[in-house]
C-alpha cells in the first residue's frame, strides 16, 4: 500500500456470565479521533484522524476503552463489560490502476478470560454505562484499579486493597494533608480510612498485629464505606489526572454511607 489508512476498527462486545444488555438502547459517542457506535455485541470505532497503521489507531482506541472498563468496574464490577478487538478495515488513499483500491481487512482474535463470580443471579440491564467524561487514565488510576480488581475477584484483602489505595494517593502529593487538598478529599475520610485499614481485621486479614492482641473485625457497615471510598477516591484520581486545575466537588464524610 502507497498511502494506507485505518477507516475502521471493530470491536466485540463481551459481558460477563449472567449479565446482559440486550434492552439497552445502541449507543453513541464522538470524539476528536473517532465516532463509535455500539449495539449489541458490536462496537464499530470510525476513525475521523489520519491513522497510517493499525497499531496507531488502536493505542487511541483501546485508551478510551480502558478508561470505560475502569469506570464500569468500579461502577457495576470488574469486567461486566469489555470490548474485545476483531478486525479492522484499512484503504490505501493513494492506490495504484492495479490496486484499484481495494480494502485490506485484518483479522485478529481476541482471548475471553473467564473470571470468578460475584453472584448467579442474573442481571438485565436497561441502558449502558455512561461513557468516560473529564477521566483519565494514569498511573496512580491504573495502581488502584489493578488492586481494587485484585479485591473484587478474591486474590486480595480489603484492609490491604484499602491501604494501598491510600498510600498512593498520599505518595503522589507527598502526604496525607497535601491528597486531601490535591483531590479535593475532606481530610477526616483519609484518616477514617487509614485508621480503619491499619487497625481493623481478622488474623486472616489484618495488616498489624494489635497493640492489645486483641484482633477487631470490621462491620458490615465498615466494610460498605470502605468499599465506597475507594470507589471514590478511584474516580476522584482519574478525575484530577484529567484537569488538575478543575473545582472538583469535596468528598465529604456527609457524603458516604453511616459509620454505626
Amino acid at each position: 500500500m502507497i498511502d494506507p489508512h485505518v477507516e475502521k476498527l471493530y470491536y466485540k462486545v463481551v459481558t460477563k456470565q449472567y449479565t446482559d444488555y440486550d434492552k439497552a438502547a445502541p449507543l453513541e459517542e464522538e470524539s476528536d479521533d473517532f465516532m463509535m457506535t455500539l449495539q449489541g455485541d458490536k462496537a464499530v470505532f470510525v476513525m475521523k484522524k489520519h491513522f497510517s497503521t493499525e497499531q496507531e489507531a488502536r493505542a487511541v482506541v483501546d485508551e478510551y476503552i480502558k478508561r470505560w472498563e475502569i469506570l464500569i468496574g468500579i461502577e457495576h464490577g470488574p469486567d461486566e463489560l469489555k470490548l474485545i478487538f476483531e478486525t479492522s478495515d484499512i484503504i490505501d488513499r493513494a492506490p495504484t490502476p492495479e490496486s484499484k483500491g481495494g480494502l485490506v481487512i485484518h483479522v485478529k482474535s481476541g482471548l475471553l478470560a473467564v473470571t470468578g463470580l460475584d453472584a448467579i443471579v442474573h442481571i438485565s440491564r436497561s441502558k449502558y454505562p455512561p461513557l468516560p467524561k473529564q477521566f483519565s487514565l494514569s498511573p496512580d488510576v491504573e495502581t488502584m484499579y489493578v488492586r481494587y480488581k485484585a479485591y473484587r475477584e478474591g486474590r486480595e484483602t480489603l484492609l490491604a486493597m484499602a491501604y494501598m489505595c491510600l498510600t498512593v494517593l498520599e505518595t503522589s502529593a507527598g502526604g496525607r494533608e497535601q491528597a486531601a487538598t490535591r483531590y479535593h478529599i475532606d481530610k477526616r475520610v483519609l484518616n477514617k480510612l487509614g485508621e480503619l485499614s491499619t487497625q481493623r481485621g481478622t488474623k486472616e486479614e489484618a495488616r498489624k498485629v494489635p497493640q492489645n492482641g486483641q484482633f477487631k473485625p470490621l462491620s458490615g457497615t465498615e466494610r460498605t464505606w470502605i468499599e465506597t471510598v475507594i470507589k471514590l477516591l478511584i474516580r476522584r484520581a482519574g478525575e484530577w489526572a484529567y484537569d488538575p486545575t478543575a473545582c472538583l466537588k469535596k468528598i465529604r464524610m456527609a457524603d458516604l454511607p453511616p459509620l454505626i
